[in-house]
């Protein structure tokens, strides 16, 4: 009985939390190689710091010769619900070959027009430019090479924000600190367990690696209490000293988003 509930919940509270959970946010970090699929030879180079976003723009001119442009675009206030977006001029910057002697005198910038970079989630974004007057609208995702291996065992834990969808539900901020271990199998499946002071939850789930950020979706349970429910983990970014990344979800009764992470031990 509690089986068949378990599941009928999970396919509902699946489709409420969609492609929301995944919107982007403003400590999203943006920095990666961006392209659009199967347009091969372009692409855009971010270099993220603090709300600043240093784009390079690798593309084509109309001979067909490369060439990249650059801008420096800063975060705009007030976009719409789920966006994030940055904003700047747009420069072709010219100078000396290299190498031999540089001579900073021979380097100069043209601002060709502007450039706006509007995410709808941490992965994807729109890319508008103007370049002499000539406008571009592209879609563009972050470039994967290589899925990352985020096995291990880490000390950290998971904090979140509670608040009531329908039925009882003790809102407020939760905290599950202690060891942290992740399991990962292949380049699709991911399950995170960690122990807790007072109890152990274990989250099992699909894994997307994209640039260098990765996302898991799926089903959680956790003992004393038996509270479960499904789950997103998202902008996920490992490294040599550990691991962090963001999660929102739903039980029957309570919606919740946070961060989780961990330091290598």
């Amino acid at each position: 009985m509690r089986a068949t509930r378990l599941c009928k919940f999970v396919l509902l509270a699946m489709a409420s939390i969609g492609s929301a959970s995944c919107a982007a946010a403003v400590g999203t970090n943006f920095s990666d190689h961006w392209w659009s699929p199967g347009q091969f030879g372009w692409g855009v180079a971010i270099q993220q710091q603090s709300d600043v976003l240093f784009m390079q723009v690798l593309a084509y001119d109309a001979t067909g010769s490369p060439v990249w442009y650059s801008a420096a675009a800063t975060l705009q206030a007030t976009p719409a619900t789920g966006h994030t977006i940055y904003s700047g001029d747009l420069y072709r910057t010219s100078g000396p070959v290299t190498p031999g002697s540089f001579d900073p005198a021979a380097i100069s910038l043209h601002k060709v027009g502007t450039l706006n970079f509007d995410a709808d989630t941490a992965d994807t974004a729109v890319l508008g430019y103007a370049i002499d007057g000539v406008a571009v609208s592209q879609p563009i995702t972050r470039l994967t090479w290589k899925t990352e291996n985020l096995a291990g065992t880490y000390y950290g834990g998971f904090t979140y924000e509670f608040s009531p969808t329908h039925g009882p539900c003790i809102p407020g901020h939760v905290e599950d600190l202690g060891p942290l271990t992740v399991t990962q199998t292949g380049t699709t499946s991911l399950v995170l367990t960690i122990v807790g002071a007072n109890r152990t939850c274990t989250f099992t789930g699909d894994y997307r690696q994209l640039g260098h950020m990765g996302t898991t979706h799926g089903t959680f349970l956790c003992t004393q209490g038996g509270m479960f429910g499904t789950y997103t983990g998202l902008e996920i970014e490992a490294g040599a000293h550990g691991l962090a990344g963001r999660i929102v979800g739903e039980t029957p009764f309570c919606q919740f988003e946070g961060h989780f992470g961990g330091v290598r031990r």
